[in-house]
């Protein structure tokens, strides 16, 4: 919606695609308890069951929540949520666009590092085949919109990383 005016012509921007990403810094003595967050996320997968929620994902949804809005001044609330692991060698399958939320949240529980990213793929309007990859690193969050696919790279670690899933509506 934004116009801009030059000797007459006009310009509209039609679409503007936002990234969000950043170190999750709460304040000391109120950390995010990963360690917790990575054994909700192991049990829900071993045992096949949902991810429960937590004092630690109560934590960082806010995190995230109330990071958006003083900085962006836009109300987000969360949707659905889900963890992944992924084994060494392991990466994920391409993440099509999602049509039931606006934005999608990563949160990096347990990285090893130099182990992986996440590669997201995007059209500039002037090219359809662009991509930006980001390394994932421990304790760091990645906030994309919905609109655009993704994956992540394979763990070229020895151990396994986990990754929290958080989807975002918008009021």
């Amino acid at each position: 919606k934004l116009y801009i005016v030059v000797g007459g012509m006009k310009q509209k921007v039609l679409s503007n695609l936002n990234f969000y990403y950043g170190d999750v810094k709460m304040p000391k003595g109120f950390e995010i308890d990963r360690v917790s967050l990575a054994i909700d996320i192991f049990k829900s997968e071993i045992c096949q069951m949902d991810f429960n929620f937590s004092r630690p994902f109560d934590m960082l949804n806010k995190y995230i929540i109330e990071y958006f809005y003083l900085n962006f001044k836009k109300q987000i609330f969360n949707t659905s949520y889900f963890g992944n692991i992924y084994y060494p060698n392991e990466s994920s399958l391409p993440i099509l666009k999602s049509k039931d939320c606006r934005y999608v949240m990563l949160y990096c529980v347990k990285i090893e590092p130099d182990s992986c990213f996440l590669r997201i793929f995007y059209d500039d309007n002037n090219n359809k085949d662009n991509w930006w990859d980001i390394p994932l690193e421990d304790n760091k969050f990645i906030l994309i919109p919905s609109s655009l696919d993704y994956f992540i790279s394979h763990n070229k670690s020895s151990d396994m990383n986990i990754i929290l899933t958080i989807k975002y509506e918008s009021k």
